[in-house]
């Protein structure tokens, strides 16, 4: 079929579809998209990345990161390709190998905020694989970043604030960005207990996760991984 669109808009059009696909539970309507965009588009970094998300969506893990590789060798941006396969990891198992690569995410990541979320995964795949957490990442816990969301889910796991002070935070956030905020929050306070070993606690966590109902956040899917 002819078309005036560019490669980047055929393969932008087909993700985002696929995105909505997901987020309203449609797994083969989702990846159908996403396989799509890498069929049409097989050199396309962003079409692998995409189909990659699909994957993982669809409890196909290993297959998600071996498109995560693929995207990664075509050029998609390594701060964002290195985040989600080591996640696609963590949820495989493969959790010290997967400490190694949040570690090369948090080294690439520009913006601060997003660099605070792979700190998170680092600092909890550290601590349930029973290696040490670095001097560095403790001290970005220590710093106590109340303003910059989520780093004080940092300071929870380093033991320097309670539960009900990161729910706090969360709840103070403006509008819905709080009530979004709370369901990253429990998510957090899951992977704490989690790594404490107090399952029942950790569960109980997901749960409320979701709860919120924010189908869209990568919280959402990771809490039912847990619960499952």
């Amino acid at each position: 079929e002819q078309t005036n669109l560019s490669e980047q808009d055929v393969v932008g059009a087909l993700c985002m579809r696929s995105a909505a696909h997901h987020e309203m539970g449609d797994n083969d309507r989702g990846y159908s998209d996403s396989n799509q965009a890498v069929r049409r588009f097989p050199r396309s970094g962003e079409a692998w990345s995409c189909r990659a998300s699909s994957q993982f969506r669809s409890g196909r893990l290993q297959s998600a990161i071996s498109d995560y590789s693929r995207a990664l060798v075509l050029g998609h941006p390594p701060e964002e390709v290195l985040y989600w396969r080591a996640i696609a990891r963590y949820y495989d198992g493969q959790v010290a190998q997967a400490a190694a690569e949040f570690e090369q995410a948090v080294r690439a990541k520009r913006d601060e905020s997003e660099r605070t979320y792979a700190q998170l995964w680092w600092y909890w795949s550290l601590s349930q694989s029973g290696q040490p957490i670095p001097p560095e990442l403790r001290s970005t816990a220590a710093g106590r970043r109340d303003d910059l969301w989520p780093a004080p889910a940092l300071a929870l796991h380093a033991g320097i604030i309670k539960p009900e002070d990161l729910l706090a935070l969360a709840r103070s956030r403006n509008g819905g960005a709080g009530e979004l905020a709370l369901a990253e929050a429990w998510f957090y306070i899951g992977q704490w207990h989690k790594s404490q070993g107090r399952s029942r606690e950790a569960q109980e966590a997901f749960r409320n996760t979701l709860a919120q109902n924010a189908t869209m956040y990568l919280e959402h899917t990771a809490a039912e991984y847990e619960l499952r």
